[in-house]
C-alpha cells in the first residue's frame, strides 16, 4: 500500500515538472491560436552605439531566465553594431527619431538624450498582446 501511494506521488510530482517547465511553451501556441496575437514580448530602445554592451548584458540576461519571448530591438540611426545583438538573438527594428515637441534648455537636452521619445514606436508593435518595455541603462 505504502509503495503504490509512493508510486502516485512521484507520478504526480514528475507530471507537475513536466507541466510547469513547458508551460510557457505550450501558453505561447494556444493564445496564437486564439486571439491570433503573439502573447508577449520585451523592448529596448537603442539610441546610439554607447549603450551597446548594456544591451548586450540585458539580452544574456533574458536569456538566462529561459523566457521563451522575443526581445524587440528599437533602434536609431546612429546605431552602427547591430551584428553581436543579432547573433544573441535580438529582433531589430530600425526606426525613425520623433521629435521631441518640448522646449528643453541645452543644459537638459545634454543630460538627456532627446531620442528616448522615439521608445513610442513601441506601440506599432500590434502583433503582441503584451509588451513589457526595459530601459536599457535600469
Amino acid at each position: 500500500m505504502l509503495k503504490r501511494a509512493l508510486r502516485v506521488l512521484l507520478a504526480c510530482l514528475l507530471v507537475t515538472c513536466i507541466v510547469y517547465y513547458n508551460l510557457p511553451r505550450r501558453y505561447n501556441k494556444i493564445h496564437q491560436v486564439l486571439h491570433g496575437k503573439e502573447p508577449f514580448a520585451y523592448a529596448s530602445l537603442l539610441c546610439d552605439d554607447v549603450m551597446i554592451e548594456a544591451v548586450k548584458v540585458l539580452i544574456h540576461s533574458l536569456k538566462q531566465t529561459g523566457t521563451p519571448y522575443p526581445f524587440l530591438l528599437l533602434i536609431l540611426p546612429g546605431v552602427t553594431q547591430t551584428d553581436d545583438l543579432v547573433k544573441l538573438g535580438a529582433e531589430l527594428h530600425r526606426i525613425t527619431p520623433l521629435d521631441y515637441p518640448f522646449k528643453v534648455s541645452a543644459e537638459k537636452a545634454a543630460i538627456n538624450k532627446m531620442c528616448r521619445y522615439s521608445k513610442l514606436h513601441i506601440w506599432r508593435f500590434t502583433r503582441f498582446q503584451k509588451i513589457v518595455f526595459v530601459d536599457v541603462d535600469t
